[in-house]
């Protein structure tokens, strides 16, 4: 295994605000990046997300708090450098409507 080290890594995305869509706001980015040390001192190795894949898509979260769910993902794959998704989230949403400054000017990653 690597000699890996903790870093407190943001995850790139990119959000687009469609013209032709006023219901949702899309995001598409690394959802994990794959060997980094996490605050748990876990690493995540592509891999990791193949099998569970196949069954079903994982959950978009607000800040990983399952009871707060903000949108769903469309599309995960494995990329080299992590699990890239693309979701969207509804704008007429509370919590998205909340989010969604925070968003874009990088507060959240």
């Amino acid at each position: 295994m690597k000699n890996l080290a903790f870093k407190n890594t943001l995850c790139k995305f990119e959000m687009k605000e469609l013209p032709d869509d006023d219901a949702f706001v899309h995001i598409e980015g690394l959802a994990p990046t794959f060997g980094n040390l996490d605050m748990d001192n876990d690493s995540i190795v592509m891999g990791a997300f193949t099998k569970a894949l196949t069954v079903r898509m994982p959950k978009l979260l607000n800040q990983h708090r399952t009871d707060q769910p903000i949108g769903v993902i469309d599309m995960a794959f494995e990329a080299e450098e992590g699990l890239r998704i693309k979701a969207r989230m509804p704008k007429d949403n509370s919590m998205v409507k909340d989010l969604l400054p925070l968003l874009k000017m990088g507060a959240l990653g």
